[in-house]
């Protein structure tokens, strides 16, 4: 607590009562005789400029802004998504490009597109934004749902992750010639189906293998299976850190190949 008082004010006070002091004298004596009218005014002023005491702010603290009312509406829901992987365009995985583009759709109550899908934050890569957006337009979506009802507007908000492949690599191969049936030999068939093998950070499969180029001959894809199941694999690595899956393929060639794969 401190006194609030006005110094310029008391000392103008004091001087204005000097100035109308009578001085007087009686027998050799002097006295002091003070108008009794410019007294009262004096003692007015005094008390108009007496201290004021205060124990905290005068002002009362503003009361606190309440919360804003949130007009979030439930968001619409992927029904249907697709690989990004697919849609990785080829250039940008020649020139090492990977990023995570964020995308922004709006449907109407049956999850049809309202719109075209918008980019909200770049992946920095021109050619993968474009392909987020071709991966947004493919995926299928569910309106959202308030009271039981479709609503006739709803988003959602969501990432498209390019990510640069990690391969695996074999690190125990078998001989295809062991695998090779026997009917599918007697017949001639011969042929080099392309297998795919995705595994886990100990080298094991996480799941079966698959064949993505086919040699024309059901049982050559089926023995390139078991191929691709007998071999060892080995985990690959970014900047000496095992992945948590990392994929590989290879041909498995059963007979003589193809003229045109000498």
């Amino acid at each position: 607590m401190r006194p609030q008082v006005s110094n310029f004010l008391i000392v103008m006070v004091f001087a204005w009562l000097l100035n109308g002091l009578d001085m007087q004298c009686d027998h050799g004596k002097k006295h002091v005789e003070l108008k009794p009218m410019r007294l009262l005014l004096a003692l007015v002023a005094l008390s108009l400029s007496a201290p004021t005491w205060s124990s905290g702010p005068t002002n009362s603290p503003a009361p606190p802004t309440p919360p804003p009312q949130s007009d979030a509406r439930p968001p619409a829901k992927m029904v249907r998504p697709v690989n990004p992987d697919n849609y990785y365009p080829g250039n940008s995985l020649r020139r090492g490009e990977a990023g995570t583009p964020i995308v922004q759709v709006c449907v109407d109550k049956g999850g049809k597109l309202l719109r075209q899908p918008v980019i909200t934050q770049s992946s920095g890569y021109p050619n993968l934004d474009a392909a987020a957006l071709r991966v947004a337009r493919d995926t299928r979506y569910a309106a959202g749902v308030e009271n039981g009802s479709a609503l006739p507007e709803s988003c959602i908000t969501f990432k498209v992750k390019f990510g640069l492949p990690v391969e695996a690599a074999i690190a125990r191969p078998v001989n295809p010639d062991d695998y090779y049936p026997p009917d599918a030999k007697r017949r001639g068939e011969s042929g080099g189906p392309i297998v795919k093998v995705c595994v886990g950070p100990d080298g094991e499969p996480l799941r079966e293998p698959e064949v993505t180029e086919s040699s024309g001959f059901p049982d050559l894809d089926a023995a390139a299976i078991e191929v691709a199941k007998a071999v060892g694999y080995r985990a690959g690595k970014i900047n000496d850190i095992t992945q948590p899956e990392s994929c590989i393929r290879f041909k498995v060639q059963f007979g003589p190949k193809a003229a045109d794969d000498r």
